[in-house]
């Protein structure tokens, strides 16, 4: 070959012979190797495995790129996958509470309007503002300790229900 010719590497791209000669073409190549090693029954193969075959790899052929994969890549795959998901049911249920909140917030101030007129008479005959707003903070706090406490048991109700379901399924 000539300077000016090209050098057929790979069947979609073509090289100037220039690579050729220096041995650059192995870091353009798209040329995959897999091997499946077979081990014998007592040797654990674990990272502290993999990372022994990958750094004699590396010794041995220094100008070559490799990657290791064991049984268990897709179990960290599978971990990952998992933690992202719990990622997200945690945020979702944080925006739950926060809209839970709103609403709840709008309901107490619903109702604290329409028992204007039932503390505009108890203030005539004499209530202190402090009495008013402890009895009605206490009937808003019962009623959302009884609001809570029907969210838990239906949420615990629908959980013992779906787990043997979602079980079976994963």
């Amino acid at each position: 070959m000539t300077d000016g010719d090209t050098a057929d590497c790979c069947s979609r791209f073509r090289w100037p012979s220039i690579f050729a000669g220096r041995g650059q073409l192995l870091i353009f190549s798209l040329i995959e190797h897999r091997y499946r090693v077979l081990t014998d029954d007592i040797t654990k193969v674990n990272e502290a495995y993999k990372q022994q075959v990958e750094t004699e790899l590396r010794t041995k052929f220094p100008e070559m790129s490799w990657r290791i994969d064991t049984g268990t890549d897709g179990n960290l795959t599978l971990d990952r996958l998992l933690n992202q998901l719990l990622a997200f049911m945690t945020l979702s249920g944080l925006a739950t509470f926060l809209i839970a909140g709103i609403g709840i917030g709008s309901s107490a101030r619903s109702y604290s309007e329409k028992k204007s007129q039932t503390i505009a008479i108890l203030k005539t005959h004499g209530a202190l503002r402090s009495h008013i707003l402890t009895a009605y903070l206490a009937v808003i706090g019962i009623l959302i300790i009884i609001g809570a406490a029907i969210g838990i048991a239906v949420a615990c109700i629908i959980i013992t229900i779906l787990t043997p379901v979602l079980t079976e399924i994963v």
